[in-house]
């Protein structure tokens, strides 16, 4: 009976690695990148493909199969670096971050806080550099810290919004992060 309990975990323990490593999402940041994310968010996690739905995967842009990571050279205008939505594993809890190289080491940015959005419901991807300019859906006067009516990007941002819904162009100014609503 000993026999058939330790059969059946060793079976299920293969299961759930099986199903995690067919997971896009896996491999996309470099171990070291994650360990500074994991450092500095200890209690999030990163997105897998699991956490989005399969027919918005299926309609992403550009053929992207893990919505909650994007890959360009965001607020540096040079090197790699991610941009990623976490979620807490405590509470109902997203933010975007962006992990660049500072030397040797990744740093870790927190670039917006989603609230207690799901990870599957927000999408993280690459606004190349060029002329931004405020969605006519939204009205009323700007009223976010670092919102803009326009912006005019010389190297590529973070563009993440909620799936079928709202979107926001990030980019980093030399200082801080700026946003532009582009989508309503």
């Amino acid at each position: 009976m000993k026999r058939a309990w330790v059969a059946l975990a060793t079976l299920v323990g293969c299961g759930a690695s099986a199903a995690r490593a067919g997971d896009v999402c896996d491999g996309l940041v470099p171990a070291a990148a994650r360990v500074a994310i994991e450092k500095q968010y200890p209690k999030f996690r990163l997105p897998h493909e699991s956490d989005y739905d399969p027919v918005d995967i299926k309609d992403g842009e550009g053929g992207v199969q893990c919505l909650g990571i994007a890959k360009g050279s965001y607020h540096r205008g040079d090197g790699v670096e991610y941009a990623l939505n976490i979620t807490s594993t405590t509470a109902p809890h997203t933010v975007l971050v962006v992990a660049y190289r500072s030397g040797a080491a990744w740093q870790v940015e927190l670039v917006w806080d989603w609230g207690s959005a799901t990870l599957g419901s927000v999408y993280a991807g690459t606004a190349v550099a060029g002329t931004y300019e405020r969605t006519e859906t939204l009205d009323g006067p700007v009223n976010e810290p670092g919102e803009r009516l326009a912006y005019k990007a010389r190297h590529d941002g973070v563009m993440a919004g909620q799936i079928e819904s709202s979107g926001a162009a990030f980019f980093f100014d030399g200082k801080r992060w700026l946003h532009v609503w582009v989508s309503g």
